[in-house]
């Protein structure tokens, strides 16, 4: 019985933290919505928010980026570790909205930057995906600065109420994963192949 309790509340908990139903009062602007609907009390909004109808022409969707961070301890020492997580809210209707998880950006030395979000086509169907181009900056041992520039690809999705998560397309890893940018041992400058919307959907004409 025990077992059968705590599988149900890391249903109830995984449910909670990717999709959740969200109410907006009357006269709440979308900020103070999205703060009032953010998945843990600590994390904190990002950036710009997102409302278009470009991934759907009927309704507008809401893209949010949340900072949220935590302490990690080994032994003696203690350190701030920052992720940013995405999710994109979904009207039902005028006053209810669906808060879709799409992913989370892990800390690479430095916090993640969102860079570009965009919707193209990265398959051979006629919707469009969604593209969000993430940055880290860094140093390297000598000072030098350096960026990783990292395209993440989402599949498009048929909304219902089934809806939790977006789905990863892992497949363009390979080729817009990881992309270094700066001097490297041999000090010659590497520019990332791949850092723009011009870029990336140059490149996806060529693959897919």
């Amino acid at each position: 019985m025990t077992k059968i309790i705590l599988v149900l509340l890391c249903v109830f908990l995984l449910n909670f933290l990717f999709s959740q139903s969200c109410i907006k009062h009357t006269n709440e602007t979308t900020t103070t919505f999205l703060e009032n609907n953010k998945p843990t009390d600590n994390a904190k909004i990002l950036g710009k928010i997102i409302e278009t109808k470009e991934w759907n022409d009927s309704i507008n969707l809401l893209f949010v980026f949340y900072s949220v961070s935590r302490m990690e301890r080994a032994e003696d020492r203690q350190w701030k570790i920052t992720e940013i997580k995405g999710y994109v809210f979904i009207p039902e209707n005028d006053s209810v909205f669906k808060r879709i998880y799409i992913d989370t950006y892990a800390q690479q030395g430095s916090i993640a930057t969102i860079d570009t979000l965009f919707f193209t086509n990265a398959d051979k169907d006629a919707s469009k995906e969604l593209v969000i181009l993430c940055k880290w900056d860094s140093k390297d041992t000598e000072g030098n600065p350096s960026k990783i520039y990292h395209a993440f690809f989402y599949d498009n999705f048929q909304y219902n109420n089934q809806t939790e998560e977006l789905n990863v397309l892992s497949d363009f890893e390979t080729v817009f994963g990881n992309q270094f940018e700066g001097m490297n041992k041999k000090g010659k400058l590497i520019t990332a192949k791949y850092k723009s919307i011009v870029q990336i959907n140059k490149k996806l004409k060529k693959i897919i």
